[in-house]
């Protein structure tokens, strides 16, 4: 007795079961959304991960200039009350003497607050460029999902 003739066996893309083919379509569609949404947390967590960085640096740049202030408006308060007894002796040159050291006081926290200018704007560029180069992975993220997407239900 001859045995019957074995079918080939098809392939999943083949299948002629509408059921199989559309669970197959579903699989890749949620296939495609799962590894953007994927891709698009990575880049935002990545994101996230850089502005933590960038802020702690601005915050550390920041509080040396802040303790840098402190210190000098200290400095200058010990100065002008270490120096009061001799200029009670010579008051005529109280006034200008102290109209000098508050202004070398005042032209170093100008210099200060012009450095925490300059930190300030560094950081909000870099927070900018990581923002634009993170919505850009975005967008091709999704560019490329749709594409994908578009493929599937594309007619052969």
């Amino acid at each position: 007795m001859e045995a019957a003739p074995k079918k080939p066996a098809s392939k999943p893309e083949e299948s002629t079961n509408p059921a199989a083919n559309w669970a197959n379509k579903a699989f890749e569609v949620w296939s495609a959304y799962a590894d953007a949404n994927l891709k698009v947390t990575r880049q935002l967590t990545d994101f996230a991960a850089n502005a933590a960085k960038e802020n702690v640096s601005l915050y550390a740049e920041l509080q040396s200039a802040h303790v840098e202030a402190l210190q000098e408006g200290q400095a200058y308060v010990v100065k002008r009350l270490s120096d009061m007894p001799e200029d009670m002796k010579n008051p005529k040159d109280i006034c200008q003497k102290a109209m000098q050291e508050f202004g070398s006081s005042a032209e170093k926290l100008s210099k200060l607050v012009q450095s925490n200018t300059h930190a300030i704007m560094r950081s909000t560029e870099q927070y900018w460029l990581t923002a634009q180069h993170t919505g850009s992975g975005i967008k091709d993220t999704y560019t490329q999902a749709y594409e994908k997407l578009a493929a599937l239900y594309t007619p052969a």
